[in-house]
């Protein structure tokens, strides 16, 4: 009986252990799960402040798509001028009111169809580039008979 009750002990002693080493293991391992980044619900697509944290992490503000209606007449567009964000998607809706006209910008590299009167065209582009750019009709001498624009690109 001497020997069983040794055999119990020992036996025991091994579940105690694997007890205590267990717990220690599930505790060093929550630990862990706890220093890794939590989730996040973000919408990418929604603008944010010029730096918006996650988890600690500072993330570059998101771009937004800026949408405008320019409308052509003889020999103008309004609104002649334009401003958007470097990084931001510019979306143009040209609305040709009359005569025959496009609208074109060379340093982004973009241009609609030439139009009749009462038609429209949309283009989109990045405006990748800060500055001050002129956008304009490229039909005849219109450009030159005051038929241009703005488009201001600011960082």
């Amino acid at each position: 009986m001497n020997k069983l009750s040794i055999g119990i002990g020992i036996i025991a002693i091994f579940i105690l252990m694997g007890a205590i080493y267990y717990g220690a293991t599930a505790k060093r391992s929550s630990e862990n799960v706890s220093l890794m980044p939590s989730t996040v619900n973000a919408d990418i697509s929604t603008p944010a402040s010029p730096q918006t944290t996650i988890s600690g992490i500072e993330q570059p503000a998101r771009n937004k798509t800026k949408e405008f209606i320019v409308t052509g007449g003889n020999f103008s567009f309004t609104p002649n001028t334009l401003e958007v964000k470097k990084g931001d998607t510019v979306k143009i809706t040209f609305q040709n009111k009359e005569g025959f006209h496009d609208w074109v910008i060379d340093e982004f590299q973009v241009r609609t169809k030439q139009i009749n009167a009462d038609e429209e065209e949309t283009i989109q582009f990045v405006a990748d580039k800060v500055g001050s750019f002129e956008y304009y009709c490229s039909v005849g001498k219109h450009r030159q008979m005051g038929m241009k624009g703005t488009l201001t690109v600011t960082e």
